[in-house]
């Protein structure tokens, strides 16, 4: 079987995801509706189908290439993930601020309509009209031609993925040898007034911080948020109203401080041995002590949320004081919790 059909069927077996099932449907509807309301079903599934084209490619591209990216530079794999994990998940936020933007400059929304998703709306609003032939037309050519270009670079990436072809399995291989180079020479780190054991357990798990893609989703989404809350213009009849209830609301900082640093560390806080390979018998067979282990541990991502909580600090609200001691507090309820493992 060639790479040709393979490709061809497991770009059509993504017709059978989660995601797949229920928004073609939606999408075909939405065309055919179209249609119905101008006297032209055809031509609004005809659309809706180059829609649904473009939307299976343009996923198959954004799989193929992470996961290539992710074969030869996972922790960049990951950080795309990661970005666009974040980007998605503030997409309704950042739209209910842009809004006001939005109907200040409508007259320029109508240059979106050379981007997929703005020359379907373009076809079904104008296209399927009396006299909107040409529109109908252009739009589908700007859809036909994205979907045809994110095919044919998925089927490129894929390929040379499957072949290994290129110079990155080159770069890669020269990248190893120079890594097993470094290693053989490196010590580690050497934190002050701990032992040797101390300071590697302590390395370990920063270093997977710094790959854990769940982590940097939801630290990218909590910063972002706290960005565009305090962007938001507050009208005077939420003052009024927030005024009415704040002296019921007294200590809502410092609870919901708490809470955010536990949604921050969870990740590794929660599954301290999930990510060691061989789990628990990191513990039990490791030759260092497990009350070092776990004071490592708990170290570590103690430093992490004292990091994370600076950093809220520094972004969170106008008022300093309140900010400061809020998250001040939440910081110190999470180093008990985080600690209590440790004495046990």
């Amino acid at each position: 079987i060639s790479l040709g059909k393979l490709f061809v069927f497991d770009f059509l077996s993504d017709l059978t995801g989660l995601a797949a099932v229920f928004a073609v449907p939606v999408t075909l509807a939405m065309g055919a509706g179209a249609g119905l309301a101008n006297g032209s079903v055809a031509a609004g599934l005809l659309i809706s189908l180059c829609a649904v084209a473009f939307g299976l490619s343009f996923s198959k591209l954004l799989a193929v290439g992470v996961g290539a990216l992710m074969r030869t530079k996972r922790t960049r794999g990951e950080m795309l993930l990661a970005f666009l994990g974040a980007a998605l998940g503030m997409t309704g936020v950042l739209m209910g601020q842009l809004m006001p933007l939005v109907e200040r400059y409508a007259a320029y929304l109508e240059r979106a309509r050379w981007s997929p998703s703005g020359a379907a709306a373009y076809a079904l609003a104008y296209g399927l009209r009396a006299g909107g032939a040409g529109a109908f037309a252009w739009s589908l050519f700007v859809l036909a031609a994205y979907a045809a270009a994110c095919v044919a670079l998925s089927y490129r990436i894929a390929r040379r993925t499957a072949l290994g072809k290129g110079g990155g399995a080159r770069r890669a291989a020269i990248a190893t040898a120079q890594e097993s180079e470094r290693d053989e020479n490196y010590a580690g780190w050497r934190l002050p007034f701990v032992s040797a054991e101390f300071s590697a357990i302590v390395e370990k798990e920063l270093r997977y911080a710094l790959r854990n893609a769940q982590l940097r989703v939801i630290a990218l989404m909590a910063v972002g948020l706290t960005i565009v809350l305090r962007m938001a213009p507050m009208s005077g009849g939420t003052r009024r109203t927030w005024g009415m209830i704040s002296q019921y609301a007294e200590g809502a900082g410092a609870v919901f401080s708490v809470i955010y640093i536990f949604t921050l560390v969870s990740p590794i806080s929660t599954n301290l041995f999930g990510y060691d390979g061989a789990g628990m018998r990191a513990l039990v067979l490791s030759p260092a002590s497990r009350r070092v282990i776990l004071v490592a541990k708990n170290a570590a991502v103690t430093f992490i949320s004292l990091l994370l909580v600076t950093a809220g600090v520094f972004v969170a609200s106008s008022r300093p004081r309140r900010s400061t001691r809020s998250s001040a507090t939440g910081f110190l309820y999470s180093s008990r919790r985080v600690y209590a493992s440790a004495s046990a």
